[in-house]
């Protein structure tokens, strides 16, 4: 009963951590697409900055980047079955959206103005070892300003990109480019420990399955039987007891007579 039990007890592990496995690894890839665009973005910035653009080449460029601003909000309610892998501890609401004049909100507030904390659900993955699996959008995305007033957040820092390249106005286009590699290093960050956390998990769901197959083949060696084998056996022993009282009906007769004799 006790292998029963930790057979048992696997199975919802394992279950745990399948799913898991598939909201990590969305995230990992929400995360890598993020990244690509901040290399696109780069690129962009460097171009729209030199003296050889025009007007309507910045023009240009700004809806580029309006169209990566939209890519980044997707990114950042990205689900999986129905459930948003950056909504941190709430994974049935959507956690971007935007108020009237488009400032990036996370559940409701600014995501450059807002304090947000650090969110945790745990969830058991085997005896006594748990992961936390809720994982903040601003996480990746960033949050707040720097000290030159710049959003760390960046949606927010595409989107004041954008304005300036519509704007034509190269002013602190310098400051954005620097900026953007400095938050590329921040998502490069972000990516890598969602990454690591696969793989631990990815780890552990082999463990399970090695334990798995040990306490079976346990359970057989003290519980179970090859079905066919014992089929075999029982046949046999059937047979030999036909035998047997087939052999005892001839004996029983001669032996009653030689008594009564």
């Amino acid at each position: 009963m006790k292998i029963r039990r930790s057979l048992s007890r696997i199975e919802d592990y394992k279950s745990n951590i399948k799913e898991f496995e598939a909201v990590s690894t969305e995230r990992e890839s929400g995360a890598s697409e993020l990244s690509d665009i901040l290399t696109d973005v780069s690129s962009l910035v460097q171009q729209g900055k030199t003296g050889t653009y025009s007007a309507s080449d910045r023009e240009s460029i700004a809806t580029a980047l309006r169209s990566y601003q939209e890519t980044v909000f997707d990114i950042g309610n990205s689900t999986y079955c129905g459930k948003y892998v950056f909504g941190g501890t709430d994974e049935y609401t959507k956690p971007f959206t935007l108020d009237a004049s488009g400032n990036l909100l996370y559940r409701g507030a600014d995501v450059d103005t807002g304090t947000f904390a650090a969110e945790t659900r745990s969830m058991d993955i085997s005896e006594g070892t748990t992961v936390n699996t809720a994982y903040s959008g601003v996480s990746l995305l960033g949050s707040g300003t720097d000290g030159s007033g710049l959003p760390n957040n960046v949606y927010s820092l595409i989107g004041e990109i954008a304005t300036a390249m519509e704007n034509n106005d190269m002013t602190n286009m310098d400051a954005y480019a620097a900026k953007v590699s400095t938050q590329q290093e921040a998502v490069t960050v972000q990516h890598a420990e969602i990454g690591a956390q696969c793989q631990f998990i990815e780890f552990f769901s082999d463990r399970l399955t090695a334990t798995k197959t040990n306490l079976t083949e346990r359970q057989t060696g003290l519980e179970g039987i090859d079905s066919a084998e014992a089929i075999l056996n029982y046949n046999l022993a059937s047979s030999a007891y036909d035998a047997t009282l087939a052999m005892g009906a001839k004996i029983i007769p001669q032996t009653l007579l030689n008594y009564l004799s």
